[in-house]
């Protein structure tokens, strides 16, 4: 009988370490995605700012059992979406969206997304607000096309905070408890697991806190484990297309041209030699380029 409740209980860690690898490889990419689609939109000068801001916001100040409760009552199989969908004639029966196979992990992502977007939207867009807006007016000058702008100025000076953004969510997806134990979804989650086979409730178990020794100890080596982040590739500065009488056509440089120094000194960024330009637009600067000569 013990070597069965052993098994049972082996078999069970490994489904839940299995579903939480998977609710984080889905989760925290969306989760990173929206939030900088999000905090892009709203950094800028759009109508009702402050107040988009605010409703992206508002779920973080939920207490997640309440998030947990709100969406259960709209995803159960008497709730608001079945009975929508059934009105509008695209499903024929209710479904029970949090213990269908079919759809318990997506509903999972999608209220833990909803749940905690703000959170990393509000440091995103701390990010956006402290890049220099010099480097965009100096863009602008320089014709620069709006998606160039983002790939070259936004996106690698934002790189740290990303990074940060990276590292705290994957840490909250990895303890993954409160909405999802109160949605009671299909798959449980490692630290579920643990609160469920520690005796926490008063249940009879034959491993009590050893078992949730053991899986807080694994959770903490993979969280350890994924903060050794290697930094992303810098993309080098390579001149894609020249205005007419522009600071890098007045300079001499060609399309294709690769900056490597300037004024002796290594830039390895667009927004680095974009500063160079704004703050000395009087004198000439000495640039080191890597031209292909066709």
């Amino acid at each position: 009988s013990s070597d069965v409740c052993s098994s049972d209980l082996d078999d069970k860690f490994q489904r839940a370490v299995a579903d939480t690898i998977i609710f984080v490889i889905f989760q925290v990419p969306v989760m990173i995605l929206f939030a900088l689609i999000t905090a892009l939109v709203l950094n800028r000068d759009i109508r009702g700012r402050a107040f988009w801001r605010s409703v992206f916001f508002y779920p973080v100040m939920l207490s997640p059992v309440v998030v947990g409760f709100l969406w259960t009552l709209i995803l159960k199989r008497t709730g608001v979406l079945s009975l929508t969908l059934m009105n509008w004639g695209w499903i024929e029966e209710p479904i029970q969206w949090l213990s269908d196979p079919s759809w318990s992990m997506f509903w999972s992502i999608f209220v833990y997304t909803w749940a905690h977007l703000g959170f990393y939207m509000l440091i995103l867009l701390a990010g956006l607000q402290a890049i220099p807006k010099d480097l965009y007016e100096a863009a602008k000058m320089d014709g620069t096309p709006g998606w160039r702008m983002l790939t070259r100025i936004t996106l690698p000076l934002l790189m740290p905070t990303l990074l940060v953004v990276t590292i705290l969510s994957m840490i909250k997806a990895f303890q993954a408890f409160e909405e999802l134990y109160a949605m009671q979804v299909r798959w449980i989650s490692v630290v579920s697991y643990i609160f469920e086979t520690s005796g926490l409730r008063g249940q009879p178990t034959a491993h009590g806190l050893g078992i949730a020794a053991m899986a807080s100890l694994l959770i903490a080596i993979v969280l350890m484990a994924g903060i050794e982040v290697p930094s992303l590739r810098e993309i080098p500065p390579v001149i894609g297309s020249l205005a007419p009488d522009s600071p890098a056509e007045r300079a001499g440089l060609r399309v294709g041209d690769e900056i490597l120094e300037v004024d002796g000194d290594r830039v390895s960024r667009w927004d680095e030699v974009w500063f160079a330009f704004v703050t000395s637009p009087e004198r000439e600067l000495t640039l080191t380029v890597r031209r292909d000569e066709q």
